[in-house]
């Protein structure tokens, strides 16, 4: 008997240790990882985003309309906290993105229909929905029929529905015309994520990092609204190995969550890395659009970071020299530091293993892209 219990950990053990993390994903050509979202979503999970205030409060937001106050008190009209601390989810699009003009608001919703794949993410949003139905909601306000992904079983209702989560947020309507040329779709009737040069894809994987809530204006569906940090690798559809990563910082301009999307947004998020250590090591980092930049009032927030210089410049890394590229900073606005670098070895091979951590404070908008070759 303890023969085979002790056979037993072995096994488990090995089978733990032979499944692949995000640093064998990343070295994947990206087609292959458009083709396989739990490759795709393994990777952006290894992003670590987090705002100064991640804890929120109240645990309610309401419509911002005349009369909002006694809609929320008679109807339950509002926005409810599923908990109060910001959420990561990490999934695949499942459908095409339209932007939400709403009637009586400056509602802008450039929103986000997301289904993951990794266990625990399944669980949560799992969970989300077993409480929308706990509350006597017709859950049929938010599931649809799509053949073009895999559903995990958790998420089906039956053979032709699944559940989704909603992602939410009202860009800053001054800056939508930049951030559809550069960042994300943003205007409405028009070619979305399928035509859009930074996805191409409909079902692209996608991150995620802001409130979970019920929304209960409609169903009390749950939603991550709004989303703060937002964060994708272009889904590349040829055999290339350059990964082309695009990150956002936003506030939500709607005025609808006043306690919780206040201005400035403060925040930092760190973005995996992987090179070869015998390889000429770059990395191009662009400030692609942004409104105002407010980093150096917040400096105490951004320890042991260092301002990211406007230039081409070299950094050493663990006794290695990477190459920095960087367009569009203005003068300390942005920081950065290299977080939790070491060597690996992967098929025999040594590589350079790290994050990025960008760091900024901004009043509505800062976008980034980051582009590196971890086979180059």
């Amino acid at each position: 008997m303890k023969k085979t219990f002790t056979l037993f950990i072995l096994f488990q053990c090995s089978f733990i240790f032979s499944q692949k993390t995000w640093e064998h994903y990343m070295l994947m050509t990206n087609d292959s990882l458009r083709a396989n979202p739990i490759y795709a979503e393994t990777v952006l999970d290894a992003v670590v985003p987090v705002v100064k205030d991640t804890v929120f409060w109240p645990e309610t937001q309401r419509l911002r309309i005349v009369f909002g106050d006694v809609l929320e008190g008679l109807l339950g009209l509002r926005w409810e906290a599923i908990h109060l601390k910001r959420t990561k989810l990490v999934g695949q699009s499942c459908k095409e993105i339209d932007p939400y003009d709403g009637p009586f608001t400056r509602e802008y919703d450039i929103n986000f229909f997301i289904v993951p794949h990794l266990p625990n993410y399944v669980d949560s949003v799992a969970n989300w929905w077993d409480r929308a139905g706990k509350e006597g909601r017709d859950l049929f306000h938010s599931i649809r029929s799509d053949r073009n992904i895999e559903i995990p079983d958790k998420l089906k209702m039956g053979e032709n529905w699944y559940l989704y989560v909603e992602c939410e947020n009202t860009p800053i309507k001054s800056k939508r015309e930049l951030m559809d040329s550069v960042f994300f779709p943003c205007k409405k009737n028009e070619p979305g994520l399928l035509e859009h040069k930074n996805f191409g894809f409909i079902y692209t994987c996608i991150g995620l990092y802001g409130p979970a809530v019920m929304d209960c204006n409609h169903s009390c569906k749950p939603e991550i609204h709004p989303y703060e940090w937002l964060w994708w690798l272009k889904p590349d559809s040829t055999h290339s190995t350059r990964k082309e990563w695009y990150i956002g910082l936003h506030r939500d301009w709607s005025g609808r969550f006043r306690d919780w999307s206040t201005s400035p947004r403060i925040g930092k998020i760190k973005i995996p890395f992987l090179f070869r250590s015998d390889a000429n090591i770059k990395m191009q980092i662009d400030l692609l659009a942004y409104d105002e930049l407010v980093t150096s009032k917040y400096e105490s927030y951004f320890e042991d970071s260092q301002w990211l210089l406007n230039t081409s410049y070299s950094i050493d890394v663990l006794r290695h020299q990477v190459e920095l590229n960087v367009t569009g900073v203005p003068e300390n606005t942005v920081k950065y530091r290299i977080y939790n670098a070491d060597i690996i070895r992967i098929n025999g091979k040594e590589y350079i293993r790290g994050w990025l951590e960008l760091g900024v404070a901004a009043k509505n908008l800062a976008e980034f892209r980051v582009t590196y070759d971890p086979m180059d």
